[in-house]
């Protein structure tokens, strides 16, 4: 109950505990860097945390860190659940559906290594345990 009271439009000044604004990317950040000049004596806030960002290049760049983190979150969001469809249907004992799972993830998880999100060697370790997974696996 008294979560709900913290949580009552103007009692804080996360975007994320404002129901009215479920925006993201420039409309949020426009917001939150209004509050925080308003509120926090010039501190620029996103997401919560607080930047000493001076320069107009180093307060674009706290800008663009916001989106590029949530977009990467997701990502490895996505991989993440690849691999616990592969999991779950080996543990299901389902092995030609592991297999099409298999290969649905090995791109997926070959993609996000590309973009550095998780290292190469990861992205090998998790393909050839899944791989192990699936070998191991009575047809």
């Amino acid at each position: 109950m008294r979560a709900a009271a913290n949580r009552a439009p103007g009692n804080c000044l996360h975007v994320s505990c404002r129901p009215e604004t479920a925006l993201r990317g420039w409309a949020e950040i426009r917001i939150v860097r209004t509050l925080s000049d308003r509120f926090l004596g010039g501190h620029t806030v996103f997401s919560g945390v607080s930047t000493l960002a001076n320069t107009k290049q180093s307060k674009k760049r706290a800008r663009q860190s916001v989106v590029h983190r949530e977009h990467n979150a997701a990502l490895r969001s996505m991989v993440r659940s690849y691999i616990k469809k592969v999991v779950k249907l080996t543990a299901e004992g389902k092995k030609a559906e592991a297999e099409a799972a298999y290969r649905e993830a090995v791109p997926v998880i070959d993609r996000i290594a590309d973009k550095g999100l998780i290292h190469h060697h990861k992205a090998a370790r998790h393909k050839s345990r899944l791989n192990e997974r699936i070998r191991a696996l009575k047809a």
